[in-house]
Formats: structure tokens, sequence, C-alpha cells
């Protein structure tokens, strides 16, 4: 989605409502929550055990054996330097997000609103963002 070009005066006369900066509050922790999860997800996949190609192609055939889904083996089989690089740009962004969206008082709560979901409630991402209901992007 490409920028447009917003009215400055709109956007503050947005801010002074209290709805609208809730909305964004929660669009941003929602935007941090899927970093979150992401990294979480990629660090548990690189500590699990990796299929070799034999055991991908059996895993494959079992699949579509018992589906009908036809998966090619190398779906399979997880690149660790990829993953690393995936992992890494998951940590920077919301780093970065973090760093420039979020005051010093906000942190502690942003890390606490995303512990709480993913270990407490075990949300999932594609689901909160539903719920939440902010199909737009702030880039």
């Amino acid at each position: 989605m490409e920028k447009e070009n917003i009215d400055p005066k709109l956007v503050l006369a947005l801010m002074e409502r209290e709805i609208c900066r809730r909305a964004l509050l929660m669009h941003m922790l929602m935007q941090g929550y899927e970093h979150f999860v992401s990294i979480h997800m990629l660090k548990q996949s690189m500590k699990a055990r990796k299929f070799t190609y034999e055991e991908a192609e059996r895993f494959a055939d079992v699949l579509e054996r018992h589906t009908g889904i036809k998966v090619a083996p190398e779906r399979f089989i997880r690149n660790e330097d990829e993953d690393a690089n995936e992992l890494l740009e998951h940590y920077t962004e919301l780093e970065r997000m973090r760093n420039s969206q979020l005051s010093d008082t906000m942190r502690p709560i942003h890390d606490g609103f995303n512990r709480y979901l993913h270990h407490n409630l075990h949300v999932d991402v594609t689901h909160a963002t539903r719920l939440c209901g902010l199909p737009w992007k702030l880039s």
C-alpha cells in the first residue's frame, strides 16, 4: 500500500480524540506482537530436529496418501541461514518500532502485553489482528 499525503492538521485533530489514540495504540501493540510471535516461532523451529531429505519425502508421501494434499519434500526442509536472517529482521524491526514509536514508560507495558497474550492466552497473530480490526498499516 502506498503512503498517502495526509494533512497534518487532520492527524492532530484526530489525535485529540481518545478513540483515535486508543486505536493507534492498539495498532502499534499488534504490530509489535506480530514480530514477537515470529521471533518466538523461529527460535523454536531452529531448536527443533531437522528433516533429512529422505524423511521429508516420506512425510510428503504420507501426507498425500492420507489427505490428498501434494506437497514438495523441499517445503519441509528449513535453511538455517534463511531462518537466522528472518529472525534478525523481525528482531531489528521490533526494536526499531519500540524505540521510535513507544515511550520509555510504554516499552515495559508493550513487552508485558506481548508475553501475556502469547504465553498465558496463546493468542494467534492472525486471530489477534482480525480481532483488532485494523487492516491498514502505518509504514
